[in-house]
């Protein structure tokens, strides 16, 4: 079940006092095919990690915008097979006239 919550201020709180981390760039094929060469398993436990690690850094930086615009950040939650799975709302679409 997908559901909207409130961020939790002590959440806020330690992402407004660290630095923000800097997102992975694309895997260059040089590097994947390097990690192919030892384990097939590797360069897709690579792409994984590098994809878990930017949707957090999306969702923490999200986090902080909700926070200084509104005062408070909202974020999706998603409670599958007891797993909490937290992820960024999409934005709601602004008309141009």
């Amino acid at each position: 079940m997908i559901t909207k919550e409130t961020v939790a201020d002590s959440f806020i709180d330690i992402l407004r006092k660290r630095r923000p981390f800097k997102k992975y760039p694309p895997m260059t094929d040089r590097y994947s095919n390097l990690l192919s060469k030892y384990d097939p398993k590797l360069c897709e436990l690579s792409l994984m990690d590098r994809a878990r690690r930017n949707c957090r850094v999306d969702l923490h930086a999200d986090v902080l915008r909700q926070y200084t615009e509104k005062g408070f950040a909202e974020a999706g939650v998603d409670f599958t097979d007891g797993v909490k799975k937290i992820f960024v709302l999409p934005q709601p679409q602004q008309q141009v006239i």
